[in-house]
């Protein structure tokens, strides 16, 4: 399970923007610490299948942890089939979200669950998550 800390240095940071490229292939998290603002970071998901966001206001993200999908859907009160249902956007049409669980793992692909104190909650599914270089932000 990979943490935060494991990625970058520090935790309660701000988000300040995200960006989602390649067509929903590829997200870039812009985070920001409050302590550091000149400071900037960036996570990239790549190969990303799925992603789901609830983005309300100013975020602080507390944690990022990778887990397993059927556990991610849970913390978060997604039902998968009801969302590509609605959105589309998934490569197969299963009945429930331990059958996405299953087909995502046996076809490489990782979950990561983001949590906040205030603003955000969300999750990715896709293959690598990198530390991204600054100049891949767009606003730089």
């Amino acid at each position: 399970m990979m943490q935060l800390m494991d990625v970058i240095d520090y935790h309660d940071f701000s988000l300040r923007s995200y960006t989602v490229r390649d067509y929903g292939r590829s997200i870039l998290l812009d985070l920001v610490s409050p302590s550091e603002p000149t400071r900037d970071n960036a996570l990239e998901f790549t190969d990303v299948i799925y992603y789901r966001f609830i983005h309300t206001g100013p975020a602080i993200i507390t944690y990022l942890q990778e887990l397993p999908f059927r556990d991610a859907t849970r913390e978060l009160g997604i039902h998968v089939p009801e969302d590509s249902l609605q959105h589309g956007g998934l490569p197969k049409d299963f009945r429930s979200n331990e059958d996405y669980g299953i087909y995502f793992e046996s076809e490489g692909f990782r979950t990561w669950l983001i949590s906040s104190a205030i603003g955000f909650a969300g999750m990715v599914v896709g293959r690598r998550l990198l530390h991204a270089k600054a100049e891949a932000l767009p606003h730089l």
